[in-house]
Order: structure tokens, then C-alpha cells, then sequence
């Protein structure tokens, strides 16, 4: 049995959960306290009203098996609350994202760095509260404004080409829509491009990358560029963390990253050309459509911003992760003072780490969250299931999908092309290791942790994502075909399948099964 409630009793809470109409949003595979921080950060009305000036929150959202479900009811309540926001209301909240999110990983960079084991417990258990509690109040924008404003500005612009008789408005949208800025992983490729290119430049080190024991190249670099094996350090230790998504897993180490070389060195000079003609082409491109259609006034403010978003969208996620990864060197403290190891640790909710010189944490019950855990937050209150209680509560979940598959899928197009392919699907880092050249990637969503995988497949296809997501970004960076928001890719589609990625008509094709 496991379980920690706000509402009085599971079966209060089950009526309760059973009144509500729920969708499934994303999949994403937190650790325990991710979602206890996330979820208190984006219920609570106050953190929205210091933040972005409006008393309000989400009340019902929910994590079953690392699927997150929202009320489709409670969002169109809470949407109503920002009916008078402008434009440029919207500017502030996103500079407000900005400006708080800076701050955050600056504090998370000190602590990475702090020598903590002078510090007393209580001292210890503070700053971890303090810290948790930050990071949860910033997830107030994972919420807001994307979750409010993105759909119906990005409809005004749609209506717009329409009206203009745009021949094909997607891929108008998609060059409208992407970002003027460049995320971290976006410098990350660069790097790791610019190394691979001084590696593909000199014939012994090429030899030594092609041998397939990493230790060959790193002896060979360490003995004639010393000055590449320095580049590397700094490249671990500023793009490290890129792994470590959902406060789980391991960074990149040195070796992690020469053995990705090796993946792409023989291509890396043609690679960079292509990323700088893409992004020369994006600008101008994005000018000749703005004379085009000669777009202007409020419209063209509307743009900005949503080009803007597409930047924001990965900005923030980065930001919650990056921080997590730097804040490990408290956690982990703490875990030694009181016995736990880091993964137990992150399987508590924030209260029970801020008590545990008060109060432990049965090693049985983080071993049964870390298997599988349930959070439920109705009417901003939050409850938690492990154990015998959380199978109880997902014995009788249906399962979205019916055991009538299809052998098609459609989606939105995010890049155009059409090819074949045997599909990998992707859910946790650990399965980026099964994708191989030429393979169709397919996810829930993609983020910048699936680079080495998104760099070997032909394609991309996920279930989730609008025209500003990760996946749609990286696959006109990288100029593959990519289809977007099929809902149902990573349950229909199977290791192994031979699948045809039609991105030109929107549609995935099962070949053979």
C-alpha cells in the first residue's frame, strides 16, 4: 500500500478523478519529484500572479504511467482569465520567462559547484526546499502563454494565408514560425560539428576514427590536438547535461562524445555548410514572404511573438532540466547524510525531502515509485499512488488506442520528403541506442537529449507537437521529412516495422509489420 493524499480518501479521490473529463497531452518520463514540483508550481494561483499579473491557475491535471492528462473544461476556464491580454502583455510574460530562467541556472551553476558538505543538515534540507521550490514556481510557464495563446495565434496567421490564397499554407507557417534565436542545441551541433570537421581535416585522425574503439581516436587526439581534446572538456561541461531530461539519466562524458564524432565526422563539413545555407535561406526567405503578402500591423506583432515561441518552447524545458542536472550535487548530500541513493531521492515529493531530518522515507516505498508512480491534482489539490495502490487505481484504465489498429496515420506536416524505413520507437533516453542509419524515428515528442538518434534516422514521427515543436525545428535544420502531432504513432507503430514516411501528403504507412 502507498499512498499520500490531500483529498481524505482514495475513494474520494476516485469519484472525484471519475466526474472529470480528461485528455491525454504529452508522455514524458519524469522522476517523482519533477512532477510533484511541476504540479504544485503550475496549480498554485499565486505564482501566476506574481509572475504574469493574473490570479489563476490550472486546477485538474494528472500523471498515469508517465502520460500527462489535463481537463479540456478546466483549460478553457483558465484561458478565459487572460481574455484582455494583449500583444504586448504577452511580450512581458515571455521576457519575464526570460529574465527568471537566467537567474535560475546561474543559482543552479553555484550550486554545482558549492562544497556542501560543510554545510549543516538543516542548512542542507533549506536550500534544497528553496531551490525545489524556484524551479516549481517557474513552471508556471510551461503553462502560460503557450498553453493560451499559441493555437489561436497560430490559427490567425493559417486564416490569413488562406485569405491570401497561399498554396500551401503549412509550409508558409513553417517558415513564418521559425525562431530568430538558437537554443542550446542548436550551438551544441555546431560544436560538436566543428570538432568532427578538425578531425575529418587531418588523415591520421581519420584513420583513428575509423577504428571502432573510441580509445584509438581519443589516444591519437591526445598526442597530436590536445588543443580538440580541451574543446571537448569544455563541450562536455557546457552541453553535459543535454541527456538528462526529466531529471533523469546520465551526461555526456568525453567518450560519449568522440564516439559520436565517429558517427558523423565523414559528414561534418557538409553538414555545417548545409545548417548555415538553411538558416541564411530561413531569413531571407521569411523577408520574402513578409513583402509577399505584405503582412504588417497587428499581424505582423503576432508573428514576431510566435516566432518567439518557437524559441520560448524549448527554452523553457531547457532550463527545468539543465537545472535539475546542476542541483544534483545537493540532492545527492543529502541522500549520503541520510541514506538514500540520488535515484530514491528523486523519487520523493519536495516536503519529504524538506523533513526527512524530522521524518524518513521507507526504502520500500521509493523503490515501488521508482517502478511506478501515480499523481493526481484535482481542484489543486495534489495525491500521489505507489505500490499496490497505484495498480489499483490503473487496473481499470482503458487503453486509448483499440486492438483494431490502423495501417495508416496522419499528421502535420512538419518538413516535406517521403521515404522508407524500419521504425524505432523512442520513449527514454536508454532507446536512443536502437535507432541506426537510415531508420524512421518515432516519439512522443523529440527534444534535444535525441540528437545522436535524430542524426542517424532518415525520419522523424511523433504523436505529439505543433509547427514550433522541437521535432518540426530540427527537421528543417537538418532536412529530413518529418510529420508531427499523429497522436497515436508510438502506439500503433512497432519495433521493427517497415514503414514509409510520406511527408509530403502527411500520411505514415505500415509496409510490413
Amino acid at each position: 500500500m502507498g499512498m499520500l493524499l490531500e483529498m481524505g480518501s482514495y475513494d474520494e479521490l476516485v469519484k472525484k478523478d471519475k466526474n472529470i473529463k480528461w485528455e491525454q497531452t504529452v508522455f514524458r518520463d519524469q522522476v517523482l519529484l519533477l512532477t510533484d514540483v511541476m504540479k504544485r508550481g503550475y496549480i498554485d494561483p499565486k505564482n501566476f500572479q506574481e509572475l504574469v499579473g493574473v490570479y489563476d491557475s490550472w486546477t485538474c491535471v494528472k500523471t498515469v504511467r508517465h502520460n500527462i492528462h489535463t481537463s479540456p473544461a478546466d483549460k478553457k476556464r483558465f484561458s478565459r482569465s487572460f481574455e484582455q491580454f494583449t500583444v504586448a502583455d504577452n511580450w512581458r510574460a515571455t521576457e519575464a520567462c526570460y529574465s527568471m530562467g537566467e537567474q535560475l541556472i546561474a543559482e543552479a551553476r553555484t550550486c554545482e559547484k558549492k562544497e556542501w558538505s560543510e554545510k549543516t543538515d538543516r542548512e542542507l534540507l533549506l536550500e534544497a526546499q528553496r531551490l525545489l521550490e524556484q524551479i516549481g514556481k517557474f513552471c508556471v510557464f510551461i503553462v502560460f502563454p503557450l498553453y493560451v495563446f499559441e493555437r489561436p495565434y497560430q490559427e490567425s496567421i493559417t486564416t490569413f494565408l488562406r485569405d491570401k490564397g497561399v498554396p500551401n499554407p503549412p509550409e508558409y507557417l513553417s517558415v513564418i514560425s521559425s525562431p530568430p534565436k538558437k537554443t542550446a542545441n542548436y550551438y551544441e551541433q555546431q560544436e560538436i560539428l566543428a570538432i568532427a570537421t578538425e578531425i575529418a581535416q587531418d588523415s591520421t585522425l581519420c584513420q583513428a576514427a575509423g577504428v571502432s574503439d573510441p580509445e584509438v581516436l581519443m589516444a591519437s587526439l591526445l598526442e597530436r590536438r590536445p588543443d580538440l581534446c580541451a574543446r571537448i572538456d569544455k563541450y562536455v561541461q557546457q552541453f553535459g547535461w543535454i541527456p538528462c531530461r526529466n531529471w533523469r539519466g546520465e551526461p555526456w562524458r568525453s567518450r560519449d562524445i568522440v564516439m559520436r564524432i565517429q558517427s558523423i565526422y565523414g559528414d561534418a563539413v557538409e553538414e555545417s555548410g548545409r545548417m548555415r545555407q538553411l538558416e541564411e535561406d530561413d531569413s531571407e526567405r521569411f523577408s520574402s514572404i513578409v513583402d509577399e503578402l505584405c503582412i504588417g500591423g497587428e499581424l505582423f506583432e503576432i508573428i514576431k511573438l510566435t516566432k518567439e515561441w518557437a524559441y520560448l518552447r524549448t527554452y523553457r524545458t531547457d532550463i527545468i532540466h539543465e537545472f535539475g542536472f546542476r542541483i544534483r550535487p545537493i540532492i545527492e548530500e543529502i541522500g549520503k547524510r541520510f541514506g538514500y541513493t540520488r535515484d530514491e531521492m528523486f523519487h520523493m515529493v519536495k516536503d519529504e525531502i524538506a523533513a526527512l531530518d524530522q521524518r524518513r522515507v521507507l526504502h520500500q516505498d521509493l523503490f515501488d515509485r521508482i517502478l511506478e508512480f501515480v499523481v493526481i491534482g484535482i481542484d489543486r489539490n495534489v495525491n500521489y499512488l505507489w505500490g499496490d495502490d497505484c495498480e489499483r487505481y490503473t487496473r481499470d484504465i482503458d487503453s486509448i488506442v483499440s486492438s483494431d489498429m490502423p495501417t495508416e496515420l496522419s499528421g502535420t506536416v512538419a518538413h516535406k520528403g517521403c521515404v522508407r524505413g524500419v521504425a524505432r520507437v523512442v520513449k527514454r533516453t536508454a532507446d536512443i541506442m536502437k535507432v541506426q542509419r537510415g531508420d524512421i524515428l518515432v516519439a512522443p515528442m523529440t527534444f534535444p537529449s535525441l540528437i545522436a538518434a535524430m542524426e542517424r534516422a532518415a525520419a522523424f514521427v511523433t504523436d505529439e507537437g505543433g509547427i514550433l515543436c522541437h521535432a518540426a525545428i530540427i527537421s528543417r535544420e537538418m532536412n529530413k521529412p518529418c510529420i508531427i502531432g499523429t497522436k497515436i504513432a508510438t502506439q500503433v507503430l512497432k519495433d521493427g516495422m517497415l514503414v514509409e514516411v510520406d511527408a509530403n501528403q502527411g500520411v505514415v504507412r505500415i509496409l510490413e509489420k
